[in-house]
């Protein structure tokens, strides 16, 4: 007898995509069983039925997937309803339109005021309508987006450093200073995104503890904190720690940030 077991494969077949993927009905072989009493009980040899192996779509096309999010968006995702927007920007699987872009982010601004969850994505939206609002010359409100997106996603990040928020903040912290200079009296952990780019040492406090990070970026030698060296400030923020505690993950309880000194 036959029994079939899916696997999953990449196959290209006429008229449709390559990358698609299929379940293909493999046939297995088994043993039949001989009655207890035959003289070569367990020793028969197997019966093969080889029958035709079938193919199906098992996963959702990525056609289908642009239709879900719009019907998300539809019901008012917010999550859908800004990546709905990305799609028109960049043109992806549906034609490029900027004004649509803006005019779906422009609607979702109104409802970050009731998103109060760290893990809602007012920063996404908020740096999204920053970059529209740069390009309208609205340099001022650009920069206020910013900040507020950043304070948001200083607190997600604390409950959460998952790498693609660092990310985000890095690239948050990338396009704020290209608005605005940086002060060199009042700055936050996040803030060194931009500063350790140079060679410099700054300082700061945990509790009553007095910490300092050295950097050396400009030259290519990296970042030396707590005794430990690390190769660029991805990996800075991503594994640099106080007491076993991530830096990340005490954010709000780090203050007294200045430079000592240009290297």
């Amino acid at each position: 007898f036959r029994r079939s077991a899916g696997h999953v494969c990449d196959e290209k077949r006429h008229g449709e995509e390559p990358d698609r993927h299929f379940r293909v009905e493999k046939s297995r072989e088994f043993r039949r069983p001989a009655p207890d009493d035959a003289p070569s009980a367990g020793k028969l040899p197997p019966e093969i039925h080889v029958g035709n192996l079938t193919t199906y779509r098992d996963y959702i096309d990525v056609r289908d997937g642009v239709k879900a999010m719009r019907l998300l968006m539809d019901k008012g995702n917010p999550v859908a309803a800004y990546k709905v927007a990305d799609m028109y920007k960049n043109g992806y699987y549906v034609e490029k339109n900027q004004k649509k872009y803006e005019e779906i982010i422009e609607e979702l601004y109104p409802k970050t005021e009731d998103m109060y969850n760290a893990f809602d994505p007012v920063p996404e939206i908020l740096t999204r309508l920053a970059g529209i609002r740069k390009e309208q010359g609205d340099i001022e409100n650009a920069i206020e987006l910013y900040q507020d997106a950043k304070y948001f996603l200083a607190r997600r990040i604390e409950l959460n450093p998952f790498f693609g928020n660092l990310n985000i903040m890095k690239w948050l912290i990338t396009d704020l200073y290209q608005l605005k200079e940086f002060d060199h009296e009042n700055f936050d952990l996040y803030d060194l995104y931009y500063l350790l780019n140079e060679n410099c040492r700054v300082s700061f406090y945990y509790g009553d503890e007095e910490l300092e990070i050295q950097s050396e970026m400009a030259n290519g030698k990296g970042i030396a904190f707590a005794g430990k060296w690390f190769l660029d400030i991805d990996s800075f923020f991503r594994d640099a720690s106080i007491n076993d505690y991530k830096l990340t993950g005490v954010a709000s309880r780090l203050f007294g940030f200045k430079i000592k000194e240009a290297i």
